[in-house]
């Protein structure tokens, strides 16, 4: 510490590291704090270029992005990876060398997962899952590779412009996120998985499930429509002149579970998925002059954030 406060007039000292809250506060306090933040993408593939320039190292586009998004920020990562590619492909870089080297799956067989998981054609999962093992690709970074095109994809649907593969085209960009936040989510669990090209294929049907699921957002437009659908029904039916008036009417008492039965029957044969959906839910109790009754929901279900609740008519 004394050293510290009164170097040598001829000596600085430079402290660097990646977890600077390691560094104890004694020598943090007698220190000045510069952060280095991560380098833009464009930055770096400046670097890039300006390096094989000088070093005479042919290099295509698609091979300078691609170090560039493997460097994720770094100067050094991107250098040495260059490095590494330049030595590979005798100072002649392309796209194919770079993905053999390092293990990365090509934009080819990446649209043709995306494919497969929109068809939800599980066969064909398996099959493209077996040639991404048996060539010894990077499974982790292929979770990023993917998670990085869908995420392309959701920014341009959500901007109005055709995505890219265009069979994500209609899309809902919440069913993307979801997808993105899984293979994230895979990505950083893979170090616990001892099968990793099992846990992909789970992975990739997780997908399947996740583009299909409803969102509480749809389940209430769903029931929106359907309540209205049955309100215009009712109004357009003509009515029994020798029916006794509701006043004068003795209603029998109310079973909510065999009315709920049979209103998740009806929606049954409109939409199936809304239908399990409504399934899950437990009626409460309803008195005989009610006009609606209240059903309710576990937590996972998340439907307790509607404000007034989930109401069936009696």
């Amino acid at each position: 510490l004394k050293t510290l406060e009164e170097p040598p007039s001829h000596v600085v000292f430079i402290l660097a590291t990646t977890d600077p809250q390691k560094i104890p506060e004694t020598i943090h306090s007698r220190c000045q704090e510069l952060e280095f933040h991560r380098i833009s993408p464009s930055d770096l593939e400046t670097l890039i270029r300006e390096v094989c320039k000088k070093e005479k190292i042919a290099i295509d586009e698609d091979s300078i992005g691609k170090l560039s998004q493997w460097s994720d920020g770094s100067a050094r990562d991107a250098l040495v990876a260059l490095e590494q590619s330049a030595a590979f492909s005798n100072g002649d870089i392309r796209e194919d060398l770079v993905d053999r080297l390092f293990g990365w799956v090509d934009r080819r067989t990446l649209e043709a997962v995306v494919e497969a998981v929109v068809r939800e054609d599980r066969k064909q999962i398996f099959e493209l899952v077996r040639q991404i093992e048996d060539s010894g690709k990077d499974i982790a970074h292929f979770f990023v590779q993917m998670a990085r095109l869908l995420r392309t994809a959701w920014m341009s649907i959500v901007d109005g412009r055709p995505p890219e593969p265009a069979i994500l085209k209609g899309t809902e960009p919440d069913s993307l996120l979801r997808m993105i936040s899984a293979l994230l989510e895979a990505e950083r669990n893979l170090r616990a998985v001892r099968q990793p090209g099992l846990f992909l294929t789970v992975k990739l049907m997780e997908l399947i499930a996740l583009r299909r699921a409803l969102t509480l957002t749809d389940i209430v437009r769903r029931l929106e429509d359907l309540e209205l659908r049955v309100t215009s029904s009712a109004d357009a039916s003509p009515s029994d002149p020798a029916a006794p008036k509701p006043a004068e009417s003795r209603r029998s008492p109310v079973n909510p579970s065999q009315v709920w039965a049979k209103l998740v029957e009806a929606v049954m044969a409109e939409d199936v998925r809304l239908a399990a959906w409504l399934k899950e839910g437990r009626p409460g109790t309803c008195s005989a002059d009610a006009r609606v009754f209240p059903v309710h929901y576990s937590r996972r279900f998340a439907l307790h954030d509607i404000a007034a609740g989930a109401r069936a008519e009696c």
